[in-house]
């Protein structure tokens, strides 16, 4: 993951809690930097952020989790001890600490004076926790051990420049390279940030900053052995010493067979190595100090200096190391959180509404404007009651329909398809008030912990924000639908078919007297308002969203007469209930329906062509397949924050997704949705399939009451509900869809009896239906595949008839659902048994030796027609008379050239148009 990318981790977080995957991501078909709100002026309701319409909370635990992944990295920013992994090391500067002496590089010096950090002990003994006051991050080190490994200067009997290294031995802790232990607290505190500081190329938008602070640093006790004061190597006599481990050789050189190799420059000492002089214009060894330098000599090994040097370390490390480490440490922690450090909050942009479903959503939609940004005091450390402390990230969105780009179009806001809805009209929809918002006494949904449980991450949403969203999509122009058969068609493949005959048995056979049954048609609905969303208690019986959408027109119209004309039209009320589910194979969430959608309240707005039809079934459906044809496969809400985490941590991070409800209880105003994280995936505990087979009672038709057909001899009715037998023994929840669209659910079995009830399946033909599983208390147990079948719907029965062709008694069968092709049919001879049903559609005359024929046409739904029947005797004889008559005939035409011929073709027209006489005078 680049850098850029990991910068961009909160509101890549935020965005996938958002449900990046249908809208919020800015990947395509949307460009940046939004100025919201723009249309004010055209739209003056519903214009304004919504304040705390969007929340994350981070809990203890989530933090804890960063904080174990995020040592090593620390680690590494301070600086690793390529000799020894786990000691941290710090360079020192020169710095005097008492009288004469000073600790740092002298002036002939290479070597580097550096602080030693124990790096296990730090990733062992660091905490890190939510703060409330002052609000903010605090990272605790407790008694880290802390030590030296350099070189001191000073002066001894007026010899200057002597040189002593000076390394830690304290067995407290541990011994080298160790002095003592140090402990401090800082304190990390995010805040907003603004314009320059967020974008270095200009600044545009807010963005997240830390600030880093060292509030306190103490020291541990040295003891009388803390420290070891020894003279350092020479650096002529270094290379070729005797070693055991390269750490015995001075930097620069390495340990080889036992001796010291390499020039060793930068860990010997110049200043101890003056044992060259200059005689008569040569440098020549100085026979009197083959060991190396007096100074060095004499200071290191003198008691009164080990012991002054070490009084003045004690005396003075605490002002060395205090700025030290605060100066350090901050580097550090800044550079370990560089990636986060600058991060975005905010995003804005337009998204091309149209482009999400092309063929179902009007070309002409305007684009949807979004912007999302921090509240006021976007960071709050809170412990709530009954829950555990934890860091809020508290936003603010604003939605609404985007003036267009271009005005070519003649587009205005909001969208001429709709009529705008301002003032009292606007507060009658969203409770007397002229804006979108949060109550304030319900703004801390999100505790850390539910159903006894904690969580790492919560996401919040608030209904506001969502009327909002709606309230925009409306103004756009996205919600006047038309959908076509040939839409339908191409969303499934095929697979579901939308035409007159698909709706004609719920027209009550009125239908088929205007157009064939296979004339495409177009569904069109035109809102009067936009839809309104309110929470619920998310169960099997009651969704977390439910839609509310008034006085909607819904009109059908079919290709008749060469050209599509408007069967009927109505307005009507439209609600559906909705519940969120985890779909772990992709980590997302999703919505299924659990009931609806359902239609009340209508008024026929034309309907010269089907008078006493029931149009609550036939709406039902329509409105059924319009909505799932503008979802698709329904609305997908990515969660996987785990790869954002991993990229910017640097190692594996999984999300086990935990839980989705609506609070408060008393008056639901925010769904919440709750996630842990793990280092590991999480374990795979789908279930085995559901063993789905249709039942024996099916439960697709039902006969309809004489008085509300209008018949005494009725077809079936559809229920649009089919009855399935599945394995329920283990406690299941189950899940369907039926052809395309949106999933139905959770559904709970009877004794292993399902229902499943879905509009769609009140139209006439085959449809698929697709149901999965999972365990009742396990949100992610879900089937990935699940189980499939057909059903066929079809209440009407199949037709036939029986004619003579030539030497053959041929069946003519016709239905409305299935092919002729797929008709199946049942022979009977006089009086015996009816034969199996098979696709044989005719009878050789020469191999029925029966008086009469009779057979019967199932259809592929199982359907049974009349009986039709012949009486073979008399075919037979026609045929006989037939072939005697063509004999003849082909007589006469032989002798037709002869006079003979002639006379005889004569006599036979004669004779035929005496018998043609003589019939039509009989009464």
């Amino acid at each position: 993951m680049t850098r850029s990318l990991r910068r961009a981790l909160p509101l890549g977080v935020l965005l996938a809690t958002l449900g990046c995957s249908g809208g919020l991501n800015c990947g395509s078909g949307c460009s940046d930097a939004y100025p919201f709100p723009q249309s004010a002026a055209a739209v003056p309701n519903g214009a304004q952020f919504v304040d705390s319409g969007v929340r994350m909370r981070l809990s203890q635990s989530a933090l804890d989790f960063i904080v174990a992944n995020l040592q090593p990295i620390l680690a590494t920013q301070l600086g690793n001890d390529p000799a020894n992994p786990d000691f941290i090391t710090i360079p020192i500067p020169d710095t005097a600490f008492g009288g004469t002496v000073s600790l740092g590089a002298g002036s002939q010096e290479r070597r580097p004076t550096r602080a030693i950090i124990d790096g296990s002990a730090l990733a062992d003994r660091m905490t890190v926790e939510f703060t409330e006051n002052p609000q903010g991050i605090l990272i605790t080190l407790d008694d880290i051990p802390f030590g030296f490994d350099g070189r001191v200067f000073g002066e001894l009997d007026g010899f200057a420049d002597a040189a002593c290294d000076i390394k830690g031995t304290n067995p407290a802790y541990g011994g080298f390279p160790f002095i003592t232990g140090i402990s401090f607290e800082m304190l990390i505190t995010p805040r907003v940030g603004q314009g320059a500081e967020c974008d270095e190329a200009g600044g545009q938008g807010e963005c997240l900053k830390l600030s880093v602070d060292v509030r306190q640093v103490g020291i541990g006790d040295f003891g009388s052995n803390a420290i070891a004061v020894t003279k350092p190597p020479n650096c002529r006599t270094n290379v070729g010493r005797t070693c055991d481990e390269s750490a015995d050789c001075a930097f620069g050189s390495n340990c080889f067979r036992g001796q010291c190799v390499g020039d060793g420059e930068g860990a010997c000492s110049e200043d101890c190595s003056d044992n060259r002089i200059c005689t008569l214009g040569i440098c020549v060894n100085n026979p009197a100090d083959s060991e190396g330098d007096v100074e060095c000599s004499g200071v290191c090994g003198v008691t009164d200096f080990f012991v002054g040097v070490a009084a003045s370390i004690v005396g003075f490390i605490e002002p060395i190391i205090e700025p030290l480490l605060d100066n350090v440490m901050q580097i550090a922690i800044t550079n370990a959180l560089e990636d986060v450090d600058g991060a975005p909050l905010s995003a804005s942009g337009r998204l091309d509404i149209a482009g999400f479903a092309p063929g179902i959503l009007p070309d002409s939609a305007l684009d949807l404007g979004f912007a999302i940004a921090p509240a006021g005091s976007a960071f709050r450390v809170s412990t709530p009651s009954g829950g555990t402390k934890g860091m809020d990230l508290v936003l603010k969105s604003g939605f609404e329909a985007a003036p267009p780009l271009d005005d070519s179009e003649g587009l205005t806001v909001p969208h001429p398809c709709v009529r705008p809805i301002e003032g009292l009209e606007f507060g009658d929809l969203y409770g007397g008030r002229s804006e979108f918002f949060v109550p304030d006494t319900l703004v801390t949904p999100l505790t850390g912990s539910t159903g006894g449980e904690g969580y790492d991450i919560g996401a919040s949403l608030a209904k506001g924000a969502i009327n909002q969203t709606m309230f925009a999509l409306y103004n756009t122009g996205s919600l006047c639908l038309e959908i076509s058969s040939d839409a339908i068609n191409g969303l499934t493949g095929g697979g579901f078919q939308l035409s007159a005959g698909t709706l004609d048995l719920l027209t009550q056979g009125k239908l088929k007297q205007y157009a064939s049954a296979d004339a495409p048609a177009i569904i069109a609905l035109n809102p009067a308002q936009p839809p309104v969303i309110s929470y619920g208690a998310g169960t099997v019986d009651e969704g977390h969203i439910i839609v509310s959408w008034p006085n909607v027109e819904i009109s059908f119209y079919v290709l008749m007469y060469e050209r599509f004309s408007r069967v009927f039209a109505v307005s009507a009320d439209i609600s559906m209930q909705i519940a969120v589910f985890n779909e772990p194979g992709t980590e997302t969430l999703r919505i299924a329906i659990i009931n609806g959608p359902t239609v009340g309240n209508f008024q026929e707005n034309y309907n010269e062509l089907l008078p006493g039809v029931n149009f609550t079934e036939v709406l039902e459906s329509l409105v059924s397949v319009a909505f799932d044809a503008a979802l698709g496969n329904g609305l997908e809400f990515n969660y996987d924050v785990g790869s954002a985490l991993s990229g910017a941590l640097g190692v594996p991070i999984f999300i086990d997704f935990q839980g989705v409800e609506t609070l408060p209880a008393s008056q639901r105003e925010v769904l919440n949705v709750y996630l842990s994280m793990r280092n590991t995936p999480p374990q795979p505990r789908t279930v085995g399939p559901a063993g789905l087979h249709l039942a024996r009672e099916p439960g697709l038709l039902r006969i309809p009451d004489a008085e509300d057909y209008g018949t005494t001899t009725r077809p079936s009715i559809p229920t649009g509900s089919a009855t399935l037998d599945v394995d329920d023994g283990d406690g299941r929840e189950f899940f369907a869809r039926i052809d395309f669209g949106a999933w139905r659910g959770p559904l709970v079995s009877h004794g292993g009896t399902l229902v499943v009830h879905d509009p769609k399946l009140r139209f006439t033909g085959e449809h698929t239906i697709t149901v999965r599983s999972r365990l009742a208390n396990d949100a992610a147990s879900l089937e990935a595949d699940g189980d499939t079948l057909t059903v066929w719907v079809d209440g009407q029965p199949p037709q036939v008839r029986l004619e003579r062709d030539g030497d053959f008694v041929v069946a003519i069968g016709s239905d409305d659902a299935s092919l002729v092709g797929d008709l199946e049919y049942a022979w009977q001879l006089d009086d015996g048994r009816p034969g199996d049903f098979a696709a044989l559609d005719r009878l050789a005359l020469a191999d029925v030796s029966a008086r009469r024929v009779a057979v019967v046409a199932r259809d592929r739904a199982g359907n049974l027609s009349k009986p039709a029947a012949i009486d073979a005797a008399i075919e037979r004889r026609r045929r006989t008379d037939e072939r005697e008559l063509a004999s003849r005939v082909n007589a006469f035409h032989c002798d037709a050239s002869s006079s003979d011929g002639m006379a005889l073709w004569s006599a036979a027209l004669l004779g035929l148009g005496a018998i043609g006489r003589r019939r039509r005078r009989q009464p």
